[in-house]
């Protein structure tokens, strides 16, 4: 697995299965999610990508300090066998307003997505 510390610093080849989130922790749900994104990552011969929404910057920006259940290095051990990339995605006032279409129109830009996986 490659770790990148920004989505900006992604320049991975060929189409890719992402799945989004905090994953300030690994639990059912979001081994769920992994799981599924290394299996079609598999199944369609595309990277496989988690990008973990990195809240420091919006913490730092309200003065809150929470305890985290895991941290980067914890988190990038716990996926490292399972995907090609984990991407942080700091969560920055600039990321936080780009519309739901300038979003979705980075990742087409900049990871090349063929799917994306969410959770209900």
């Amino acid at each position: 697995m490659q770790y990148i510390r920004e989505l900006a610093e992604y320049n991975g080849n060929g189409r890719a299965a992402v799945t989004f989130g905090k994953f300030d922790g690994l639990h059912r749900g979001h081994q769920m999610l992994v799981t599924k994104v290394r299996e079609l990552g598999k199944q369609e011969n595309i990277n496989s990508i988690v990008c973990s929404f990195d809240m420091r910057p919006l913490w730092k920006e309200k003065g809150i300090a929470p305890e985290l259940p895991m941290v980067r290095e914890e988190r990038q051990e716990r996926v490292k066998d399972e995907v090609d990339y984990l991407i942080e995605c700091p969560f920055t006032d600039d990321f936080r307003q780009l519309s739901p279409y300038a979003f979705l129109q980075m990742l087409k830009e900049k990871i090349n997505v063929k799917m994306i996986v969410a959770g209900t």
